[in-house]
């Protein structure tokens, strides 16, 4: 990463306002520096979960956030 430049990231409002020791994207929440679509994600999930056939949701650690800090 170039810390010079401006990188975009799409994750949900939890994690955007700082959740899960994210202070980052937190920090970015409350200094205006995010974008949000106007979607609860809560909606969207309901939404998500209403059209599938089986209704039933298996959550897994898909292991897709890495610390580049740490890397």
């Amino acid at each position: 990463m170039d810390l010079n430049k401006t990188y975009a990231v799409a994750t949900n409002t939890f994690t955007a306002k700082g959740g899960d020791g994210y202070d980052v994207f937190g920090n970015a929440y409350n200094e205006g520096r995010v974008s949000e679509p106007g979607f609860v994600d809560w909606e969207i999930f309901t939404e998500y979960v209403n059209k599938q056939e089986n209704k039933t949701v298996s959550p897994v650690v898909e292991g897709r956030i890495i610390d580049l800090a740490t890397n």
